[in-house]
């Protein structure tokens, strides 16, 4: 789900030195996450000097422009005054670029060639404006007499604007109505402070806090809807009534409309993501070993509020019932009555929410053991304890108990879990000669809640030359 994203963006990138890459599978020293490699993001330390960086893009048409403003600022020599603070800001600000901004996406219409031969493919929905109608013979279950239409095209002869007519439907071509790019801002803070305690150590402290937010709009509602039959809708449009869709239709038979609600707008979702990040450490020498303790509180909070376009399924069946709204009306043409029902059956406010949190204590010691021909050989040992905790927390229409999003009917279920997990390993380094090195590493982590995982790893590293390294 959403919480098995890493979002680097929340790293403002003056605050980073470097990155380092191990591309070969490292969960004998780093755990079992890390089969594939590992991505290492070191972080500057001791600067003592400050940067503001503006960068803004601005393509062409003026859409989609994407401002990006970073400034970096650090006081004091850890060797000469024995301290060290360094801050860091970021603001990035993303605007909107339409899918219409752009030729190559305007719409889900394509025409090609291929062999001498033109088509046309498209990639449209039978959910459309006015909506197309089914009409289904209920005496034969649908098998001789369905009726499938557009009464804007029958009247018209085509169909309405940013619709294809196709298979007797006029079909919506929702391309047309999405995003290349959504809006976004990000705000992302981050601060560090070092400090000379005497003797070879140093304590550390970081923090980092972030905001994210992203408003989508995907294209409006498409709903599919089955007229209540004897419903004053219903009587209105089968025979007998004041706009019959169909003269081949009978009364008593299931009407149904496949609409596109295109007079609610655009389905529109806010992402809203903070994070915050605290890390105290503490690294030295004792007694002929390097070590490096910290201790970690991480917590990432995601919100997703449903701001305009999505309709609820009680809402839009009471409506329905009533007569106050009219799928098979033009965009713009509904009644003030059918215009506050649209209003009244959209869903606002928040649609689901998680909170991710991480507790971690990391502690690792190196020292030299003996000398070899290629130098010294090397010992490192390591453990690590973690505590991770995931709640997930659907609205109840979310989840489906009282009401639900019309035509979703997924029932979301809610969550709270945590683990624990320890880990311990050590990796041994010997430098056989100046050209040929040998490691052996082992590692052990233990799962809160499916059991334990051992992962060892045997190497060399022989470069015989500058040109040769295998």
């Amino acid at each position: 789900g959403a919480g098995s994203g890493i979002d680097l963006n929340a790293i403002p990138i003056s605050a980073i030195d470097r990155v380092e890459i191990l591309t070969d599978g490292a969960s004998a020293v780093y755990g079992t996450d890390s089969i594939a490699g590992v991505v290492i993001f070191i972080l500057r330390n001791n600067l003592t000097t400050g940067e503001v960086s503006v960068n803004v893009t601005y393509p062409r048409g003026g859409v989609g422009q994407n401002t990006k403003v970073a400034a970096t600022k650090g006081w004091g020599d850890l060797k000469m005054d024995g301290y060290n603070v360094m801050l860091s800001g970021a603001y990035d600000r993303q605007e909107q670029m339409k899918a219409t901004d752009r030729s190559f996406s305007s719409t889900g219409v394509i025409p090609f060639s291929k062999d001498g031969k033109n088509y046309v493919f498209f990639n449209g929905s039978i959910r459309g404006v006015p909506a197309n109608y089914e009409i289904v013979d209920v005496a034969t279950q649908g098998e001789d007499r369905d009726i499938l239409g557009n009464a804007y095209y029958s009247a018209n002869g085509k169909c309405p604007p940013v619709h294809v007519y196709r298979g007797g439907a006029c079909r919506f071509d929702y391309t047309s109505t999405i995003e290349t790019i959504p809006e976004s801002d990000r705000t992302s803070f981050f601060g560090s402070f070092s400090k000379a305690l005497g003797g070879g150590h140093t304590f550390g402290l970081d923090l980092a806090m972030s905001e994210f937010k992203l408003i989508s709009r995907i294209a409006p509602p498409p709903v599919d809807i089955k007229v209540p039959t004897g419903s004053a809708l219903y009587n209105r449009y089968m025979p007998g009534g004041s706009s019959v869709l169909n003269a081949n239709a009978v009364y008593g038979d299931d009407l149904y409309a496949y609409w596109r609600g295109v007079d609610v707008g655009n389905r529109t979702t806010q992402d809203k993501t903070t994070a915050a990040h605290i890390a105290a450490s503490l690294k030295g020498s004792i007694a002929g070993w390097d070590y490096n303790a910290s201790l970690t509180h991480s917590e990432n909070k995601w919100v997703e509020s449903y701001l305009s376009g999505w309709l609820m399924q009680k809402e839009q069946d009471a409506a329905l019932a009533a007569g106050s709204f009219d799928p098979f009306l033009e965009p713009g043409k509904q009644s003030a009555a059918g215009n506050a029902a649209l209003a009244g059956m959209q869903y606002r406010g928040v649609y689901k929410s998680q909170v991710s949190k991480l507790d971690g204590l990391e502690a690792n010691a190196s020292r030299p053991l003996f000398n070899m021909a290629g130098g010294d050989a090397q010992l490192g040992v390591g453990l690590s304890l973690r505590r991770e905790s995931l709640k997930y927390s659907p609205s109840d229409i979310a989840q489906g108990k009282t009401n639900s999003i019309a035509g979703d009917t997924a029932q979301e279920v809610p969550y709270d879990v945590s683990r624990n997990i320890w880990g311990l390993y050590g990796e041994f380094v010997a430098p056989i000669t100046k050209q040929l090195e040998v490691s052996a590493a082992l590692r052990h982590d233990q799962y809160g809640d499916f059991g334990g995982a051992d992962n060892g790893k045997v190497s060399f590293r022989f470069q015989p030359s500058r040109q040769i390294l295998v």
